[in-house]
C-alpha cells in the first residue's frame, strides 16, 4: 500500500507539470509587468551516481507587484529515501541604472529545506533548517541572423540554520529562439557547499502553445557526481 500511494504521489507530480511548468528561465533580471502572474511545474528524473534513480517535483510562482517589485515563491518535494522538502518566498527589485543593455534584479529569499538522509523516510531520520539566499541577476536581450535571443548570469549566496552564507551558485544562461514559437536554451552552473562543488549543464528546447504556454524539455548532465536528469514541463503566463 505504501509503495502504491507513493506511485499515485509521484505520478500526480509529473501530471501537475505537464500543467504548468516551468524552469525560471525568463526569471531573475526581467521584471514581470505590473498585475502579470507567472505560475509553473516541473518533473525530474534524475539517475546515476551510484544511487538508485528518483523524482523530483517542483512548483514555482511568481507576481509583478509594482513595474520594479517582484514576489514569488516555489516548493520542491523529492520521493522519499532520495531527496526531501524545500520552499521557499522571495521578493526581486529591479534598481532603476544607467544602462539600458543591462537588465538587473537583486532578491532576496527565506526558506526551509527538510533532507531525509534515511532510506526508510522515518520522522528521525528528517533534518530540517532554515534557509536564506542574497542574489544579483544581469541580463541582456542579444539579436543574431538566426534568431533573437538573451544572455543572463545569476550569482547566489547562500546560508543555512545560523550558517550565514556558506554556500555559493554561478548560473549562467543562452537563450535563443531561432524560430516564432520555438525556443533553445542552454545553462551553465557551478554549485559550492562546504564540502564539495557540483557542476551542471542543461540544454533546453521549448515549443509555444499560445495563451502563455511553452513546452520545455530539460537533459542535465552532471559531470562531478556524476549524475543524469530529465526534465519535462510547460510555462505558464498570464
Amino acid at each position: 500500500m505504501a509503495a502504491l500511494l507513493r506511485s499515485m504521489r509521484v505520478a500526480l507530480s509529473l501530471l501537475l507539470a505537464t500543467i504548468l511548468s516551468h524552469t525560471a528561465a525568463q526569471a531573475g533580471p526581467w521584471p514581470r509587468d505590473a498585475g502579470a502572474w507567472f505560475l509553473s511545474a516541473q518533473g525530474v528524473a534524475e539517475w546515476g551516481g551510484g544511487t538508485d534513480a528518483h523524482r523530483t517535483a517542483r512548483l514555482y510562482g511568481e507576481h509583478g507587484l509594482t513595474p520594479r517589485l517582484t514576489l514569488g515563491g516555489k516548493v520542491e518535494l523529492g520521493d522519499g529515501g532520495h531527496g526531501g522538502r524545500a520552499g521557499e518566498v522571495f521578493a526581486r527589485w529591479h534598481p532603476a541604472h544607467p544602462f539600458d543593455w543591462l537588465e538587473i534584479g537583486v532578491e532576496l529569499a527565506l526558506g526551509a529545506r527538510q533532507e531525509w538522509p534515511a532510506p526508510s523516510g522515518a520522522a528521525h531520520g528528517r533534518e530540517t533548517e532554515m534557509t536564506h539566499r542574497a542574489s544579483l541577476h544581469l541580463g541582456r536581450s542579444l539579436e543574431s541572423p538566426i534568431g533573437n535571443g538573451w544572455g543572463r548570469l545569476s550569482l547566489s549566496a547562500i546560508g543555512a540554520g545560523q550558517r550565514r552564507f556558506v554556500e555559493r551558485e554561478i548560473h549562467a544562461q543562452l537563450g535563443l529562439r531561432p524560430t516564432e514559437g520555438t525556443l533553445a536554451m542552454v545553462s551553465a552552473s557551478a554549485y559550492r557547499d562546504a564540502y564539495d562543488t557540483t557542476l551542471k549543464l542543461t540544454p533546453a528546447i521549448g515549443r509555444d502553445f499560445g495563451n502563455g504556454y511553452t513546452a520545455v524539455m530539460e537533459f542535465t548532465i552532471s559531470p562531478s557526481l556524476p549524475t543524469r536528469a530529465l526534465s519535462l514541463g510547460l510555462w505558464r503566463e498570464f
